[in-house]
């Protein structure tokens, strides 16, 4: 958003400065407080609002040249230090000093020597692409701070809500567990009751049993030890007719109450975590160059490596090469020609093969039964990526943790998917000057081959190969 400034003498500050944009002498009118970049107004509506959030910077209207300071280098009338008769004409770049003409034929014969406004303009455009890459750095850090806040804060509310549902369900189970102990228990005592209560009523009829038994015995007594013989055989022909007694009969009962039997205790039955894909988000991916090869391809399309070779191929002119690697160069051992594209090929844990088509697609070969299907791999891209250009996933391997790596030659990315097919995370290769990644392998170190086309429009066969370290995935 532009500002006016205080007013001041503008005009005359304008004759003294040009535009920084287009380095011409067009009256200077703004000056951005975010960039520092003085700025004409065609430049400012043409050019500054389509620099990296350009739109949110500050611009504010020149009125008063004191404010903005800005100190004029006087490039031609520095006096040399060591010939206070002399003043510096010269850069040297071998010694990196300024020198005069007598510091040139005494110290600084045979040195390679530039002009001092040259060397002053080229340190210039170097220091200002550093606050440029500094300024990129600071707005991307801007952007991660902000998405780590956000993460922040969701985490802790996710937190706070599995830490409230951990003691919903603890408290549920506590309170379930007592219920059913409780029912269990007056199970306990009804079973006990009953049993009881028939157990003392068998006691009872035992009791009049023994009394009735008793009773009977001694009449028998009696009647054997009689010595009135009339008195004995009237006795007996009563004791015929009631020698054996009734007796009452008992209420069957269980030994004991029902047997208590400890179900199993399992943790599942409490709950478990469920495995949240948000988290992914938190993955960090790092690469950096160890070793790059030039070949002899106008790309390299597929990558795979062997013992102590690998086989590149070039799909647009359907080329395959077996090459070796030996210092910085690579020497063909084979070469063939080929009749069909091959963009990706990649086996997963369970021995299958994934197969990279160029399209959001991915097949899979089974290594049991042979048979092409779809595979769970149905990924289109981030639409934060993908948004401009159609995303095009050209190759694809599989990491020791059995995640698949997709490249996207079109946006310079590299997409991390898990084994369940969702995504992890992605890395802009071009952060770190790798353009137009093509074809991706590992190594049996561990190490990732990167694989690249060749700059658009470009005839030459100069397609670069990067072997990177890769941590995280």
């Amino acid at each position: 958003m532009a500002q006016s400034a205080v007013d001041g003498n503008s005009e005359k500050f304008a004759t003294h400065v040009n535009c920084e944009f287009c380095d011409t002498k067009k009256e200077v009118k703004w000056k951005c407080l975010d960039c520092g970049k003085i700025i004409c107004n065609e430049c400012k509506d043409k050019i500054h609002k389509k620099i990296r959030r350009g739109k949110y910077h500050e611009i504010v209207e020149i009125k008063e040249d004191k404010q903005l300071n800005f100190p004029e280098t006087d490039l031609v009338n520095t006096k040399c230090q060591d010939h206070s008769e002399q003043l510096y004409s010269h850069f040297c770049k071998t010694c990196e000093n300024l020198v005069c003409p007598s510091c040139i034929v005494k110290c600084n014969k045979g040195h390679e020597l530039i002009e001092i406004n040259e060397m002053y303009h080229s340190e210039i455009n170097r220091l200002k692409k550093g606050q440029s890459i500094l300024q990129n750095d600071i707005a991307k850090a801007a952007t991660k701070m902000h998405e780590e806040k956000q993460k922040q804060i969701s985490e802790n509310s996710m937190y706070c809500k599995v830490n409230k549902d951990i003691n919903t369900q603890e408290n549920a189970l506590i309170n379930a567990v007592k219920e059913y102990a409780q029912i269990c228990r007056m199970k306990l005592n009804k079973n006990h009751k009953e049993i009881s209560k028939n157990i003392e009523e068998n006691i009872d009829t035992i009791s009049r049993n023994i009394n009735q038994f008793e009773e009977k015995y001694n009449e028998l007594e009696d009647s054997i030890t009689t010595a009135d013989v009339a008195a004995f055989f009237r006795s007996v022909g009563r004791i015929d007719r009631k020698m054996y007694v009734g007796k009452e009969k008992t209420k069957s009962t269980f030994n004991f109450s029902s047997n208590f039997i400890p179900g199993e205790i399992s943790l599942s039955h409490f709950g478990e975590f469920e495995s949240n894909e948000n988290w992914f988000d938190y993955l960090t991916v790092d690469l950096n160059i160890n070793k790059e090869y030039q070949t002899e391809l106008c790309r390299v399309g597929y990558l795979f490596s062997c013992t102590d070779s690998l086989w590149i191929a070039d799909n647009k002119y359907q080329i395959l090469q077996k090459v070796k690697p030996e210092g910085n160069t690579l020497n063909i051992l084979l070469a063939f020609k080929v009749n069909t594209p091959i963009y990706g090929i990649a086996v997963t844990a369970s021995n299958n093969l994934i197969l990279a088509t160029g399209k959001s697609k991915l097949l899979q070969i089974c290594g049991v039964t042979g048979k092409m299907t779809d595979s769970i791999y149905q990924y289109k891209g981030d639409p934060n990526i993908s948004a401009k250009s159609r995303f095009k996933p050209v190759a694809i391997v599989t990491t020791p943790k059995d995640n698949v790596v997709l490249a996207d030659v079109d946006t310079h990315t590299i997409h991390f998917l898990s084994n369940s097919g969702h995504l992890l995370t992605y890395f802009h290769t071009n952060d770190i000057g790798i353009l137009y990644p093509y074809s991706l392998e590992f190594t049996s170190s561990g190490q990732l081959n990167i694989g690249c086309g060749r700059l658009p429009g470009s005839e030459t066969k100069e397609a670069m190969i990067y072997k990177v370290t890769i941590s995280g995935c």
